[in-house]
């Protein structure tokens, strides 16, 4: 982060919108094959969202002044999320990329709103 001085979040917010969706796509299609390829391609797609919500993460770690509470904000999204992550045993993988989509979503829109305001 600190190489690419990224200072708005918004491409990464697409970046990460984009690759949860080719993940459900992916997931709703069946997957890759099981080749070495295939599973390159699956750790691609399995990896990539976690790669861009960091950048976000981060770009807003860096134009925020109070550390403290982003990142308990952070911390409370990871207990949220690793309650709705019991909802996959339940409603199936898919429907996981579907509320990361929809979560992810309503944080840009609030991340627009605020910058907005300033």
């Amino acid at each position: 982060m600190l190489r690419f001085r990224i200072e708005r979040p918004l491409v990464a917010y697409l970046l990460l919108l984009a690759s949860l969706g080719v993940g459900w796509f992916v997931a709703r299609s069946g997957g890759f094959p099981s080749t070495p390829l295939g599973r390159l391609e699956t750790a691609l797609v399995l990896t990539s969202p976690i790669l861009f919500s960091g950048i976000v993460f981060s770009t807003l770690l860096g134009s925020r002044g109070q550390i403290a509470g982003v990142m308990a904000v952070n911390l409370l999204g990871a207990m949220g999320g690793g309650l709705l992550e019991y909802n996959s045993m339940y409603f199936g993988f898919r429907a996981l990329y579907l509320l990361a989509i929809v979560l992810y979503s309503a944080a840009l829109v609030w991340e627009l709103g605020t910058s907005a305001l300033e």
